[in-house]
Parts: structure tokens; sequence; C-alpha cells
């Protein structure tokens, strides 16, 4: 790659007014840029990369400290920099959580003085969000997140250009911000960064901002890690701000420099096709980052879903998978439009309704069944509602599950049920309990084994 040099940058930046606002990546991206702007084609010093607020070896980067004196690794850790010439603005605040009172205050401050609004903004934030704020932190960071997106989109004019950067890898011994995070935390979040950046690059999208995925620009990069394992030397950075470059010329129609390579990935500018999707992330994890992920994220997945049971005889609705295995209606919970994750109930029914179609025919009344009239048709009460947590034994591993499932007892000639497409599921159909009970696989795969608990339960304590 032919990295950006000091004259390109100055003369893209120039009567440009640039917001950084993130952690200590996106300080370090700030460093670079002032640097660069500056004329000074030099990398960054490993002391000009690690200093903060007044640190000394900030001075060479002629850029003011507006706030900040406290050297913390908690949230009340703030800084605002800014680098101000009379033909450059760039100003840097850090975050400790997306939508925190220094984002808050910098959107007041646009809002309120509209003569001044950034060209550009560059954000992150991740780390900080989902380590320093254990108490519902991961629901708390999709709604806060999504509260700062809709913010800057309300607040700011069209023209402006926002890139959001996603979370950068760590090592499994990071130091620094994760200091105080166990050691299976942190393993774990090395692999849940994945699941959090692709919801973060989603939602980034959704608001029609740029995405630069800086996890698949640097997850092969690690000798370039420093010793802290969390951050990155000078190289990756002036590479960073390479690609932001090229981001900045596309939105301000500035034609892209013609030098590097025609035949370079240039999906490395990932702008339409996010990388880190859970489900294609095989090649790009270890085997034990997969035994880290089989026996931590699935036990972090609540799996809720409902199950029929017949009036009439002791009998069960369940679908057959295409691999064979008996479960029952089920689903994951998602992430709504507003940020927040789904209810038990909400999944539920979401999942329900995507799976089979359900056709109420009683003496009096033939209706479609749907999420409106279900409670009402069925007698369906959100109270009968129990979980177990079940172990299996699969190829990737043994694997913790907790489900939960919704219990209605219906008469099976007056509720029909069809499946609406066979992508997932072959068959759905009336199993008996005895049939679930007795089963025994001995070596063979079990392939009742989400429904043996439940029906096990519900045969010793009917549901009526």
């Amino acid at each position: 790659m032919d990295l950006v040099d000091g004259e390109r940058l100055y003369n893209l930046l120039r009567n440009k007014y640039v917001l950084l606002c993130g952690d200590s990546i996106m300080r370090s991206i700030y460093k670079d840029i002032i640097l660069l702007v500056q004329g000074q084609n030099r990398l960054l010093t490993n002391d000009e990369l690690r200093a903060k607020l007044d640190d000394h070896d900030m001075l060479t980067l002629n850029d003011q400290l507006l706030a900040g004196d406290k050297k913390t690794n908690d949230t009340s850790y703030y800084e605002r920099r800014c680098y101000f010439t009379n033909t450059h603005l760039i100003k840097f605040v850090f975050l400790t959580r997306c939508f925190s009172g220094q984002m808050r205050n910098e959107l007041r401050e646009i809002e309120e003085n509209k003569s001044i609004v950034p060209d550009v903004i560059l954000l992150n934030s991740a780390i900080w969000d989902i380590t320093k704020y254990e108490k519902n932190s991961e629901r708390d960071y999709a709604q806060l997140l999504e509260e700062c997106f809709r913010s800057i989109r309300s607040i700011i004019p069209p023209q402006t250009i926002v890139i959001w950067l996603t979370a950068t890898p760590f090592s499994k011994n990071a130091c620094g911000v994760l200091d105080e995070t166990r050691s299976e935390k942190k393993k774990f979040l090395r692999i849940r960064i994945f699941d959090i950046n692709t919801f973060s690059s989603q939602l980034a999208k959704k608001y029609n901002f740029q995405v630069i995925d800086l996890h698949y620009l640097v997850r092969r990069r690690i000798q370039h890690r420093c010793k802290d394992g969390m951050h990155y030397d000078a190289t990756i950075h002036r590479e960073i701000t390479t690609h932001i470059v090229r981001y900045i010329e596309c939105g301000l129609n500035k034609n892209l420099s013609n030098s590097y390579d025609d035949d370079q990935d240039n999906n490395l500018i990932c702008n339409d096709v996010i990388k880190s999707i859970i489900n294609k992330i095989d090649y790009q994890i270890t085997s034990d980052d997969k035994e880290i992920l089989d026996k931590y994220r699935s036990s972090n997945f609540n799996f809720d879903m409902i199950e029929y049971l017949n009036e009439k005889e002791k009998a069960v609705l369940a679908v057959q998978n295409h691999h064979g295995t008996w479960s029952a209606l089920k689903g994951h919970p998602k992430i709504k439009e507003d940020g927040t994750l789904e209810t038990r109930w909400e999944t539920c029914l979401r999942e329900l309704f995507e799976e089979v179609s359900i056709r109420y025919q009683g003496s009096e009344i033939h209706q479609r069944i749907n999420k409106e009239n279900i409670c009402h048709l069925l007698h369906l009460k959100k109270d009968n509602y129990i979980q177990y947590r079940v172990d299996s034994n699969l190829d990737i591993g043994k694997k913790i599950r907790i489900i939960g499932l919704f219990i209605v007892s219906v008469n099976e000639n007056e509720v029909k049920f069809s499946l609406k497409d066979t992508k997932e599921n072959k068959v759905v159909e009336w199993l008996k309990f005895d049939g679930i009970i007795q089963n025994n696989p001995g070596s063979r795969r079990d392939i009742y084994f989400t429904l043996r608990p439940f029906i096990k339960y519900l045969n010793e304590h009917p549901i009526h």
C-alpha cells in the first residue's frame, strides 16, 4: 500500500473542520492526521503514540489541550484536544461511552452554533462501553449507540461525511482499559467483538454513515500490536489514515489517488460488505477461539420458543430440521430498530409467524391466527413460561443452551399448523410424549435433546 503524504492530506483538509470522537485508538488517529497536516511525513514515535493530556511528548504535535487533567482508566476520564490554524481545524474528544456527556456536549455546541459545523466526523466506541459499564452493558450500548446515531443524523447536515470505525482486535492478555476485566471474560470478549462490530456497522449503515472495518484491516497484523495488547504501532496508524483519506476524498468528490495497485484487495475499504458477520468468521479465528466461542457465546443467548400441547392427547407440536433433530418452534432474540433487544415474548411471536402459518377452525370461527389475536383465540398466557439449561454434545464441542418455552394447550382438530418454507425445517407434526421420554439414543445422536427435559416436566405437571 502506498501511504498518504502530508501534502495530499493538507490540501484535502484545507479550510475543513474535522471532528474525531472515540477512544485511545481514535486519539492516535488524530495525532497521525495532525502530524501529516503539518507537512511531517515521518511516523509517530512510540512516546508520541502513548502521550495524552499534557504529557511532554504531546508538545511536538503543536496542538492544544482544551480540557482534561486526570490520568485514569475509569469512566471519569475526559480529554479534549484541538489543532487549529488559519487553514485547518481538527478536534479530538475522548469518549468512555458512545453517547456520553462529552458527545452530547459536542452535538449541543454544533446545534447552537450552526456556523461551525464539521465537514467530517470520525467515530468509534465499543471497548469502554462493554467493559466499564458492567450492568446490562451490551444492551445499554445498543440503545445508546442508536440514540447517538439518531442525534447525529438529526443535527448534522447531510453534506457532512460521517465515518464509523469498528473496534480493533486485542490480545487475550490485553491491559490498559481491560486491566480490571477477568481473564476468562477477556478471552470471550475477543470473540464477542465480532458480533458487536457487526451490530454497530449495520446500525451505522442504517443511518447512512460510512464504515471502515478496522478489525478486518488489522486482524492479521499481530506483529504491529503494542506490548499492552490493545494498541498498534505507527505504521498501522498511517495505513488507517490512508484509508480514511480515501473515504473523505470520495465524499468530497475528489479524484481517488492512482498511487495504489489495481490488483489490490479493494474490499479492504469495506463500504457495503461488512466482513465480520459472525457466521463467516471461521477462517479468521483459531481453534482456541472456537472453543471459547462455543463455551460462552451460547450461554449468553436466550433461546425463546413456543410449545403447543395437544389437549386431548399427551403430544407436543415440533419441527424437524434437515439434520433430523426435533425441537419446538424456536428463535434467537434480535436487536430492534430502536436499538433495544427483543423481549422473550417479542422473539417468540416473530419467530413463530416466520416459521409457520396457523389457522383456527372452531365450531363458529374460522380464522387465520396472527400476532394480534393469538392470545385471545388460543387462550395463551404469557406467564406459562418455563426455562431449562440444556446440554448438547455436537461436532463443535459441548454447549450449554438456555432454552425457554411458552406453553399453550390446544385442540389439534381446531388449530392447524403448516410450514411457511422448508429452508430451516422440513416438517411440522405432533409427537407423543411417550415416544420422546422412552427414546434412548445411547451412543447415537439425540434427536430430542432440546425437547426431553420439558416433556418430562410437563408429563408430571400438566398445564391446562
